[in-house]
């Protein structure tokens, strides 16, 4: 049975049942609008729109897989023990939209050839035998001719089921899915790149979705793994498309409509839509606690910087090779005891223009989002007072600096810098009592860093300081 689906409406508006056994292959040529089914029953049938049957051909044995190959102008079948190529031909001048009598066969396989993919003037193919094999077309006059440019007989411990074809601007990869639980990534000549082991059943379904440049594959479970072709890592713990549907039904097939960013999948008994949107959530980045602030630098390197209602500070830095994936550090300002100092500490003259300032610490790849010391600014704190958990209620990066500010419930202003070996740290200054009686200037209200409730008392405090320059960048 074959039936034709309205994505839009989700309606069945046609179904056929012209094969005689299990429909094995659909595909569709875009050029003419023409679809082609094949069937273990021997026959490859051509359809057209509203489900007409256009050519009905009869090529004797169970076809198992079709492809076809657009620079050769070839369709290509895969049959139990071997392959065989058929030039196209649309007009029907040989009598079939193939040609029956031009044809080539090749027996290199020796079991069903589950998997044909098509690149340009080559054909990949794998096998129930383990077999990937990679040919070279070529044609004169009279035939169509197959060489084998590379042959793997042990690609996988058990019969490959899936063959999949990554094609971006920086790289082309295949992916081969099989019975033995594993996802072999190779490279365009057929060179193993990773091989993927954390599945718990048989590779069912396999499909790169380019919108989002993530290849989906199932083995037996509701919740497709989502890996990320460019870094080989697996990324679904950063996607919320699966999340809560632990009950949903397996998810057998799995196929991707690039024209109109529709991703289908089918369990036993359902057919199951997913459509790209446009504003929908690119990553997830998990938290124990309730987030309270979040801040994050405008440099080369993206970082982001949360603070929780625990007290606990988390550094996020966003992977070279993956966008969706981050790497974290995590800080307890209480653990690490910062260092109390006073305003002329971190208010000294820059000596170097703005736009001569060295690289930022940010950006250098041996020292960059190492965490060094903090300083803390508080107004008139008790001796006796007992460390309590307070959380964060702003934060703030100052790229100028390269200082991550974060104000406490408690009244405390952290200053966090970050390890430099060229520029070095701010110079050491003892805490003086001229320090202290400028501290006790500035309010604390119940938000430290919020200018507007605070007057700008911040701005007034530092023009009345003779010795420090106006135009330091602050908060």
């Amino acid at each position: 049975m074959i039936k034709w689906w309205d994505l839009d409406s989700g309606r069945l508006s046609q179904s056929a049942a012209e094969h005689s056994g299990m429909v094995t292959s659909l595909l569709y040529w875009t050029e003419t609008k023409l679809v082609f089914s094949s069937s273990n029953d021997g026959t490859l049938i051509v359809w057209t729109s509203g489900a007409v049957v256009l050519d009905k051909i009869r090529l004797g044995s169970p076809i198992f897989s079709i492809a076809i190959n657009l620079r050769r102008h070839l369709l290509v079948c895969g049959f139990k023990n071997h392959l065989c190529v058929y030039p196209l031909d649309e007009h029907k001048a040989s009598g079939h939209v193939i040609n029956l009598k031009k044809s080539f066969s090749d027996y290199q396989h020796t079991d069903i050839v589950s998997c044909v993919v098509s690149l340009d003037s080559q054909i990949y193919t794998v096998g129930y035998d383990r077999k990937l094999l990679i040919f070279d077309t070529y044609q004169t006059p009279d035939k169509t001719c197959l060489k084998v440019v590379h042959s793997n007989s042990r690609a996988h411990d058990a019969g490959i089921t899936h063959l999949l074809l990554v094609r971006e601007r920086e790289s082309t990869r295949f992916l081969t899915g099989s019975f033995d639980q594993t996802v072999g990534v190779w490279s365009q000549d057929g060179q193993l790149i990773q091989r993927l082991q954390q599945f718990t059943g048989e590779i069912t379904g396999m499909s790169y979705v380019p919108s989002v440049k993530t290849v989906w594959i199932t083995s037996g479970n509701s919740q497709p793994l989502v890996l990320d072709p460019r870094s080989g890592d697996v990324i679904s713990n950063f996607v919320d498309t699966f999340q809560g549907h632990e009950n949903t039904p397996c998810i057998k097939h799995l196929i991707s409509l690039p024209e109109t960013s529709h991703v289908i999948g089918s369990t036993r008994n359902q057919v199951i839509v997913w459509k790209y949107h446009n504003a929908g959530c690119v990553t997830i980045l998990q938290a124990k606690h309730p987030i309270e602030c979040l801040s994050y630098t405008a440099k080369k390197l993206l970082f982001l910087f949360t603070g929780d209602s625990r007290g606990l500070v988390k550094k996020w830095k966003r992977n070279d090779l993956s966008p969706f994936t981050y790497s974290k550090e995590s800080y307890n300002m209480e653990d690490t005891r910062p260092e109390r100092r006073g305003l002329r500490c971190l208010l000294q003259k820059q000596r170097v223009e703005q736009n001569k300032r060295p690289q930022s610490r940010m950006q250098r790849p041996g020292t960059a989002g190492i965490l060094r010391k903090g300083i803390m600014l508080n107004n008139q704190r008790p001796a006796t007072s007992q460390k309590k958990l307070c959380g964060y209620t702003k934060s703030l990066f100052a790229d100028e600096i390269d200082t991550l500010v974060m104000a406490t419930e408690s009244g405390d202003i952290y200053l966090w810098e970050f390890d430099d070996s060229v520029s070095g740290p701010f110079h050491e200054e003892h805490f003086s009592l001229d320090d202290e009686q400028q501290l006790m200037k500035i309010p604390v209200t119940e938000n430290p860093l919020n200018t507007e409730k605070n007057g700008g008392l911040i701005d007034k405090h530092l023009a009345g300081e003779g010795d420090m320059d106006k135009n330091i960048p602050w908060f």
